[in-house]
């Protein structure tokens, strides 16, 4: 009996101590785990989540040999010859479950140190099976049927060399395994925890709750700064539901996607519903806490008040007082303005430059028409603020005069004959006059409302349109003659017109402006646009700016194309050439759509650019957006009808109206409404509205499709609502009968989904270098054939490259 005791006591020392001899990390156990995602069977893992008790490591050391075994089989001995304690501790809870294995995870006392799970199906043809003795406080039980309800309870060990070794256990729960060919939920809760900072980048902390019936197999799909996207798979065994996506940039917007899955054993992989989360990091100031490496942050809460000095031949001065809170981070200066508004065009009535460490400033005796604002700019070494902008209404009020006058001297009775009379009229003089402003007051303050939509006195605005300072591009308005029309675009029309630079010399020039009664958006629009044109270098390829109007109506003057918009030069030249019998059979050129071109002669055969020309046009075109890009500029409506002609066939890359500078991020995000050019956009730019250099390849690959078919319209026969499914199911459009495999694949690579494999504006042009150097019939000039189709659509798969 004595020995049969011993044996039992060396069998379990000696197994305690393999059991506790692995000193891992958790780093260790959890890259452990993941190998095991390759190898679903192989989740029972040589992996240690725990440190031994202190209490069992001296004791432990002296009794172990070299064994590197965590998990093992439970012999009957050591259950038999344990104590059962009689008070339950908590059952273990799901974390998530597949068709045929569960993860589960449990929290007991310090002092349990080891844990086996028992589980049994329920009903008839129970099976009982029990997991290894483990020291992880959580285990995959393996090997499980489908659809299956199992009954599972929790053992705990309590190990102490100087006692009997106890024994606690759960209440067992029910749990079914999942159905096979079920799509896993999505998930409802998906948050933002916390972000660091570290090495000048973000890291996003990410989290998320399983919900019910949590899946055990998730991927994140993020898009990085440049406008790609990174697709990660979640390991199973992150207990926590997080994930950290590094190297994000300071003041940057990401949208992430969550995305459950089943197994990727499983044919088909089910995927579930993508929950998506809007993120922005924190911005320059609140990190580096300085407005030395920062723009400084928008003033806020500003407040003005008008104290009334007197009446000046009629016109009211004031005292206008202006209050904002005081920042966090003062900025090095402010420049704070009164606006005079009730013109089409604003304009600065005074100015002031002050310190930064102001937070109230007073402009002293100003003359204040009845509507007017005041603008509060921040300004830093690194740049200015956004302008906050206020807008006040100024009532006349008459009055009792806060001056204190001396008494009237006494007058004789003869003289109040007199002067009773006099007074009465001057009296009623003082009251027609006031009704008369009162009711001229009035009649503006409608006038103002009309104009601006129901403005409320008083109205905090950060959009306000800050009157343009005219520099070395302004213009004369005298020396331009204005002409016909030439194009219509969404909020400006393009006219022809004369510019007479000297009193010799008189150019043709297109000057742009804006439609009647624009709105402040568009006005804040086109001002950037003439402020882009300003700041973009001369290209051969680009459309140069003359110079501008600023002062009074908005214009831009640039330089002028005769032969027109590149999408209607080709449509009239297919057009032409059916006309004249050349070749017949066009059934798919929109004819009715025509632009009207500038002063192209429609019935002039002898200009029908050949196949070698239009290759030509797209190489140019590759020219002027490598430059653009170059300056770190996206065009965003990169199309033919946006590439002009000029005399001698050089073309040239219009319409900056909605190009936009993504020096910070090299992304831009598009937060308004507004028509929206589907049939040209990327793809990422239909799903998330982003928009970087390698949307703008992608639209060229539309481009050169639109060359190669003679002005063809994208996607012919597909409706623009169902263009954005059949591109993220891998559809493209297919090649056109006119056109080389060469050309084919220039145009395939411009529309690979992920933005960052598809080739620069650099590759892009060497590629077409190539064609023109070893010019072959790469393009058939020939209408029928470029819009001849029975299927408009190929696989991306199958495209080759």
């Amino acid at each position: 009996m004595r020995l049969s005791v011993i044996l039992v006591f060396a069998i379990f020392s000696a197994l305690v101590g393999a059991l506790e001899d692995l000193q891992h990390s958790d780093k260790s156990c959890r890259e452990c785990n993941k190998e095991s995602l390759k190898y679903p069977r192989c989740m029972q893992n040589k992996c240690d989540c725990r440190k031994p008790p202190k209490r069992d490591q001296v004791t432990l050391n002296s009794e172990l040999g070299d064994n590197n075994i965590t998990d093992v089989e439970i012999p009957s001995t050591i259950i038999n010859t344990t104590t059962l304690l009689q008070s339950f501790v908590n059952p273990p809870r799901l974390h998530c479950k597949e068709t045929d294995f569960l993860i589960l995870l449990w929290t007991l006392p310090d002092e349990v140190d080891y844990y086996f799970v028992r589980f049994s199906t329920v009903g008839m043809n129970v099976v009982i099976r029990e997991t290894p003795l483990r020291r992880c406080r959580y285990v995959a039980l393996m090997d499980m049927q489908p659809d299956t309800l199992y009954s599972i309870e929790l053992h705990g060990f309590i190990f102490n060399p100087n006692r009997q070794t106890q024994r606690v256990q759960s209440r067992p729960i029910l749990i079914r395994t999942r159905k096979e060919g079920i799509t896993p939920r999505s998930i409802n809760n998906f948050w933002l925890s916390k972000f660091e900072f570290k090495d000048k980048k973000y890291t996003a902390n990410v989290q998320w709750t399983g919900g019910r019936d949590p899946p055990c197999f998730y991927k994140i799909t993020y898009f990085s700064p440049m406008g790609d996207y990174e697709e990660v798979n979640i390991d199973p065994f992150e207990l926590d539901y997080t994930w950290a996506i590094p190297n994000l940039i300071v003041e940057s917007n990401y949208q992430i996607a969550l995305t459950p899955y089943t197994s990727p054993d499983d044919f088909p992989v089910l995927e579930g519903k993508k929950t998506w989360l809007n993120i922005t990091t924190p911005s320059c100031i609140e990190t580096f806490h300085s407005t030395n490496k920062c723009v400084p942050e928008d003033p806020e809460d500003i407040m003005v008040v008008e104290n009334v000095l007197g009446n000046l031949r009629s016109v009211i001065h004031y005292n206008v007082t202006v209050k904002w809170k005081e920042p966090k981070y003062p900025p090095s200066s402010y420049m704070i303005s009164i606006l005079f508004i009730n013109t089409e065009n604003p304009y600065i009535l005074v100015s002031h430059n002050i310190s930064g460490d102001h937070t109230n400033f007073t402009f002293f005796d100003v003359a204040l028409p009845s509507n007017y604002g005041v603008s509060l700019i921040a300004y830093s070494a690194r740049g200015a603020s956004k302008p906050a902008y206020i807008e006040r209404h100024t009532v006349v009020k008459i009055n009792e005069s806060e001056q204190v006058l001396d008494p009237p001297p006494k007058v004789s009775n003869n003289l109040t004959v007199i002067i009773a009379p006099v007074a009465a009229l001057i009296v009623l003089l003082m009251i027609t006059a006031t009704i008369f402003i009162i009711l001229r007051i009035k009649k503006r303050e409608k006038s103002f409302e009309d104009s601006n939509n129901k403005f409320i006195p008083g109205n905090l605005n950060t959009a306000i349109i800050i009157p343009m300072k005219a520099d070395e591009w302004e213009i004369d308005v005298n020396k331009l003659t204005i002409k016909e029309v030439l194009g219509n675009g969404a909020f400006g029309v393009v006219r022809k017109g004369w510019y007479m630079k000297t009193k010799e010399k008189e150019i043709e020039v297109a000057i742009k402006m804006l439609r009647e009664n624009p709105t402040s958006e568009e006005i804040q629009q086109f001002q950037q646009e003439i402020q882009l044109m300003k700041a973009v270098p001369v290209h051969p390829n680009l459309v140069s700016m003359i110079g501008c109007v600023t002062q009074g109506q908005l214009l831009l003057v640039v330089e002028y194309c005769p032969k027109g918009d590149l999408q209607t030069y080709l449509r009239v030249a297919a057009d032409k050439m059916l006309k004249a019998n050349l070749i017949k059979g066009n059934d798919y050129v929109e004819k009715s759509v025509f632009n009207k071109m500038y002063e192209f002669d429609q019935l002039d055969l002898d200009d029908i650019p050949q196949p070698k020309d239009l290759i030509s046009f797209a190489r140019q075109v590759t020219l002027g957006m490598e430059f653009l890009s170059s300056y770190k500029l996206i065009h965003r409506d990169l199309a033919a009808r946006n590439v002009l002609i000029t005399d001698d066939n050089k073309v040239k890359i219009s319409d900056f109206g909605l190009s936009r500078d993504v020096y910070y991020n090299n992304m831009y995000c598009k937060s308004s409404g507004g028509k929206l050019p589907i049939r040209w956009m990327a793809l990422e730019s239909m799903t998330h509205q982003m928009y970087t250099t390698h949307s703008d390849v992608w639209s060229f690959g539309i481009l050169l499709w639109e060359i190669t078919t003679l002005g063809g319209t994208p996607y012919p026969g597909i409706p623009t609502q169902d263009i954005m499914g059949m591109l993220k199911k891998g559809y493209r459009m297919a090649k056109p009968d006119n056109c080389s495999d060469e050309l084919y694949v220039i145009m395939c690579k411009c529309w690979i989904e992920k933005p960052t494999s598809r080739p620069s504006f650099t590759e892009l042009k060497k590629n077409l270098d190539d064609i023109l150097s070893s010019f072959t019939e790469y393009l058939v000039l020939d209408p029928s054939l470029a819009y001849k189709y029975k299927d408009f659509t190929v696989k991306e798969d199958n495209i080759k490259r």
